[in-house]
Protein backbone atom coordinates (compact mmCIF):
# COMPACT_ATOMS: atom_id res chain seq x y z
CA UNK A 1 0.00 0.00 0.00
CA UNK A 2 2.43 2.58 0.96
CA UNK A 3 4.88 2.29 -2.04
CA UNK A 4 1.12 2.97 -4.14
CA UNK A 5 -0.02 5.45 -2.23
CA UNK A 6 3.53 7.07 -1.95
CA UNK A 7 6.36 6.82 -4.33
CA UNK A 8 8.58 9.34 -3.46
CA UNK A 9 8.99 7.64 0.19
CA UNK A 10 9.46 3.95 -0.74
CA UNK A 11 12.18 4.66 2.32
CA UNK A 12 9.87 6.12 4.42
CA UNK A 13 10.66 3.89 7.26
CA UNK A 14 14.39 4.37 6.61
CA UNK A 15 13.70 8.32 6.18
CA UNK A 16 11.89 7.92 9.76
CA UNK A 17 15.12 6.35 11.55
CA UNK A 18 17.48 8.82 9.79
CA UNK A 19 15.62 11.72 10.89
CA UNK A 20 15.34 12.43 14.87
CA UNK A 21 12.26 14.91 14.09
CA UNK A 22 10.26 12.02 12.45
CA UNK A 23 11.14 9.48 15.18
CA UNK A 24 9.49 11.92 17.54
CA UNK A 25 6.73 12.19 15.26
CA UNK A 26 6.00 8.73 15.06
CA UNK A 27 6.73 7.80 18.61
CA UNK A 28 3.96 10.33 19.10
CA UNK A 29 1.71 8.81 17.02
CA UNK A 30 2.19 5.50 18.82
CA UNK A 31 1.50 6.82 22.14
CA UNK A 32 -1.72 8.60 20.72
CA UNK A 33 -2.81 4.96 19.24
CA UNK A 34 -2.40 3.27 22.50
CA UNK A 35 -3.64 6.02 25.16
CA UNK A 36 -7.15 6.16 22.71
CA UNK A 37 -7.96 2.41 22.40
CA UNK A 38 -11.32 3.30 22.32
CA UNK A 39 -12.92 6.12 20.23
CA UNK A 40 -13.76 9.48 22.22
CA UNK A 41 -17.43 9.72 22.13
CA UNK A 42 -18.61 12.60 20.44
CA UNK A 43 -22.23 12.99 22.61
CA UNK A 44 -25.38 15.59 22.17
CA UNK A 45 -24.89 16.82 25.73
CA UNK A 46 -21.37 17.85 24.83
CA UNK A 47 -22.61 19.72 21.42
CA UNK A 48 -25.70 21.10 23.20
CA UNK A 49 -23.65 22.64 26.42
CA UNK A 50 -22.19 25.36 23.80
CA UNK A 51 -25.71 26.79 23.48
CA UNK A 52 -26.81 26.20 27.28
CA UNK A 53 -23.60 27.88 28.73
CA UNK A 54 -21.38 29.14 26.08
CA UNK A 55 -18.64 26.47 26.72
CA UNK A 56 -17.10 25.29 23.38
CA UNK A 57 -14.42 23.42 25.46
CA UNK A 58 -16.17 20.16 26.19
CA UNK A 59 -17.06 18.95 22.83
CA UNK A 60 -14.21 20.25 20.96
CA UNK A 61 -11.80 18.63 23.04
CA UNK A 62 -13.22 15.46 21.77
CA UNK A 63 -14.12 16.51 18.50
CA UNK A 64 -10.14 17.45 18.32
CA UNK A 65 -8.96 13.87 19.86
CA UNK A 66 -10.81 12.13 17.02
CA UNK A 67 -9.21 14.23 14.18
CA UNK A 68 -5.77 13.45 16.08
CA UNK A 69 -6.13 9.80 16.29
CA UNK A 70 -7.26 9.70 12.54
CA UNK A 71 -4.10 11.16 11.58
CA UNK A 72 -1.99 9.16 14.08
CA UNK A 73 -4.02 6.08 12.47
CA UNK A 74 -2.99 6.96 9.42
CA UNK A 75 0.54 7.13 10.24
CA UNK A 76 1.02 4.28 11.37
CA UNK A 77 -0.79 2.26 8.70
CA UNK A 78 1.28 4.02 6.35
CA UNK A 79 4.22 2.98 8.33
CA UNK A 80 3.37 -0.56 9.82
CA UNK A 81 1.58 -1.41 6.45
CA UNK A 82 1.85 -5.37 7.23
CA UNK A 83 0.35 -4.52 10.95
CA UNK A 84 -3.97 -4.93 10.50
CA UNK A 85 -4.59 -3.46 13.56
CA UNK A 86 -3.97 0.00 12.63
CA UNK A 87 -6.09 -0.55 9.68
CA UNK A 88 -8.65 -1.72 11.42
CA UNK A 89 -8.63 0.91 13.81
CA UNK A 90 -8.33 3.55 11.23
CA UNK A 91 -10.88 2.46 9.69
CA UNK A 92 -13.14 2.46 12.65
CA UNK A 93 -12.17 6.19 13.11
CA UNK A 94 -13.22 7.09 9.83
CA UNK A 95 -16.65 5.56 10.11
CA UNK A 96 -17.21 7.22 13.35
CA UNK A 97 -15.80 10.86 11.86
CA UNK A 98 -18.34 9.83 8.82
CA UNK A 99 -21.41 8.94 11.52
CA UNK A 100 -20.59 12.27 13.24
CA UNK A 101 -23.81 14.66 13.54
CA UNK A 102 -21.99 17.60 11.83
CA UNK A 103 -18.42 17.82 10.94
CA UNK A 104 -19.05 22.00 12.00
CA UNK A 105 -18.11 22.75 15.84
CA UNK A 106 -21.50 23.84 17.38
CA UNK A 107 -20.53 27.69 17.49
CA UNK A 108 -20.83 27.57 13.66
CA UNK A 109 -24.16 25.50 13.61
CA UNK A 110 -27.34 27.36 13.69
CA UNK A 111 -29.24 26.14 16.64
CA UNK A 112 -33.04 25.85 16.95
CA UNK A 113 -34.87 27.27 20.60
CA UNK A 114 -38.63 27.83 20.64
CA UNK A 115 -38.49 27.40 17.07
CA UNK A 116 -36.46 30.25 16.72
CA UNK A 117 -32.78 30.26 15.71
CA UNK A 118 -30.36 31.83 18.40
CA UNK A 119 -29.21 35.01 17.29
CA UNK A 120 -25.58 35.42 17.11
CA UNK A 121 -23.40 38.71 16.69
CA UNK A 122 -20.06 38.69 14.20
Amino acid sequence: MRSKLFVEAENICDNIQKNDYLKHQLAEAEHMAESMENIPLLSYSAFNEYYLTGNRQIYERVYFQRRKLLNALFILAVVYEDDETYIKRLEDIIWAITDEFTWALPAHVAHIKNDKPVKTSL
